[in-house]
């Protein structure tokens, strides 16, 4: 993989719902969110998933998992690129597989960057995606808070900019049952002698009160 740079797509947040759920308990894959799910989500993420019967079946995945971050950390070290994504149909796990890998040990700007830029350019589009810089597209996220602080803003997006289209997820959410995470921000037109103000987010945003175009 490191000499003919292949990409891996680990899915760790999948093999984390498989290997680390217990009945009657939360998965550590939707701990950070559980109470933003509806209830027949939460329902079945406290149900275990692959067939332990033992304490020595828990003991066994609980030390494969650790395996699989050793491995993440590991990969990253010798520059093997890694991809996120899931199996989930949730949309939020992706979240969780990126913090997953802050807790393998890898930076967290790192892995903002595997979040945001590293994929554009894996898939050669990073001259028009994946960062805030002239000359790109703008799609971007507007987070509650700074994720280089607290990786969990990163399910904390007030706003997202795609296609030129301005999207508040805390009204999406609502029609498919999920809590909002975090209240739209408050736009407003800059003043006549204001010099305007783009808020932007390629691999971090910041929050801020009100927001200028």
């Amino acid at each position: 993989m490191q000499a003919k740079h292949i990409a891996l797509d680990p899915t760790a947040v999948t093999l984390e719902l498989l290997m680390m759920s217990r009945d009657g308990k939360i998965s550590p894959a939707v701990a950070g969110y559980f109470d933003h799910l509806p209830v027949g989500v939460q329902r079945n993420r406290r149900q275990g998933i692959a067939p332990i019967k033992t304490p020595e079946d828990a003991a066994g995945y609980d030390g494969a998992f650790v395996t699989i971050k050793a491995l993440l950390r590991d990969m990253h070290r010798r520059g093997i690129t890694l991809l996120p994504g899931t199996d989930d149909a949730t949309g939020l796990s992706v979240h969780r597989e990126l913090q997953i890998y802050a807790e393998a040990g890898l930076p967290v700007a790192d892995v903002l960057k595997i979040g945001t830029l590293g994929p554009e350019q894996y898939m050669h589009r990073d001259q028009s995606y994946g960062s805030v810089e002239k000359g790109k597209y703008a799609d971007f996220v507007l987070l509650d808070g700074n994720p280089l602080e607290d990786l969990s803003a990163i399910h904390r997006m007030a706003m997202v900019v795609k296609g030129g289209t301005v999207y508040f997820p805390s009204e999406i959410w609502g029609e498919v049952g999920v809590k909002p995470f975090a209240e739209p921000p408050k736009v407003v037109a800059p003043a006549a002698a204001a010099k305007p103000v783009a808020l932007m987010g390629g691999s971090g945003a910041e929050a801020h009160e009100d927001f200028a175009f």
